[in-house]
């Protein structure tokens, strides 16, 4: 018989891109059930809507299941309030108790380690991730964030300059230039599509950043999603909140992002294989790299709701932008 974690699984997998088309849901993906406001050990499906609204009040067709079924068996749900998904991260409600380190007084290093300031010349905000190589090149290093950060995404141009601080942070152009675009991934907005990452890779001298995370220290290798945890602790360091804790609290998710703040008129974009923590992050955090305790890379940050952070799983970000961690891949 199947595990109650492997039947959850496959009711995700099954039923997460009927889900998220329910006018109400925002998220779907494994979880922790929830009793009266606490967390059980049981595995769910867990549907995130914006708001939670009370049986009586919910046409009977938008109701939804408490149960889903596979051929590996049945799985309960669990409807979540989580605010509605923004990138770049709206205001989350960071507890001051997850917070390590505050953000660093000085904005510009050289060489400049991952957790710090940096954006494309024409963005006020961003965090670059970490410090990477090219997946067939050996010596050809980048630096990496989210499109948004980067690319604006996807309305830059290969080869545009990427600052360090960014603008908000003081960075000025050329002075501060750091690094010039080369990749990013391609996002589409539409309800069908199947985006995965947003994120972008510039190209960097050698010697001008760093390969650590500031206060953390060495990415040490990376780590498949497959392999993690509900409820591991997890960090990251980012020039909006600087270094700060947190747990996984979804896997395999699949969300609605909303990007009005960059001004796009189709607002939102679906992306499925996220990982969902605790509150994180704020703005100017965009890009910063989710790190499990033993500072191996499991994710990027690119955006998030009052309550959750969302990471792009890290073996699909290299995989978008054909780099690599140095390290082991565990």
């Amino acid at each position: 018989m199947a595990s109650e974690l492997q039947k959850a699984r496959h009711a995700n997998v099954q039923h997460a891109s009927r889900l998220i088309r329910h006018p109400d849901v925002i998220g779907v993906g494994i979880g922790l059930r929830s009793v009266g406001g606490a967390l059980t050990n049981e595995p769910c499906v867990k549907l995130l809507v914006s708001q939670k609204r009370p049986l009586s009040e919910i046409e009977p067709w938008r109701v939804l299941p408490r149960w889903l079924d596979t051929a590996s068996g049945r799985t309960s749900t669990d409807v979540e309030a989580s605010g509605e998904f923004h990138a770049p991260p709206a205001e989350c409600a960071v507890v001051a108790r997850d917070l390590v380190a505050p953000v660093p007084p000085v904005t510009r290093f050289r060489p400049a380690p991952g957790g710090v300031s940096a954006s494309h010349f024409m963005l006020s905000a961003g965090t670059l991730g970490a410090t990477v190589t090219d997946a067939v090149t050996p010596g050809l290093n980048y630096i990496i964030s989210c499109s948004h950060v980067f690319a604006r995404l996807g309305l830059a141009h290969a080869g545009d300059p990427i600052l360090q601080p960014a603008p908000l942070a003081g960075g000025v152009f050329p002075r501060d230039t750091i690094a010039t675009l080369e990749r990013q991934s391609t996002i589409v907005f539409s309800p069908d599509a199947l985006n995965v990452t947003d994120s972008a890779a510039a190209l960097v001298p050698a010697g001008v950043a760093a390969p650590t995370v500031l206060t953390v220290g060495p990415v040490l290798g990376v780590r498949r999603s497959a392999g993690l945890s509900l409820m591991e602790p997890v960090q990251k360091v980012g020039s909006g909140t600087g270094h700060t804790t947190g747990t996984i609290s979804v896997l395999d998710a699949t969300v609605v992002v909303n990007y009005a703040a960059l001004g796009f008129p189709t607002f939102t974009a679906p992306y499925s294989h996220q990982i969902l923590t605790t509150a994180m992050c704020a703005f100017g955090d965009s890009g910063s790299i989710l790190c499990d305790s033993e500072n191996n890379a499991i994710g990027m940050l690119m955006g998030s709701s009052p309550l959750l952070t969302i990471f792009n799983e890290i073996e699909n970000v290299q995989a978008a932008l054909g780099i690599v961690f140095s390290g082991r891949f565990a």
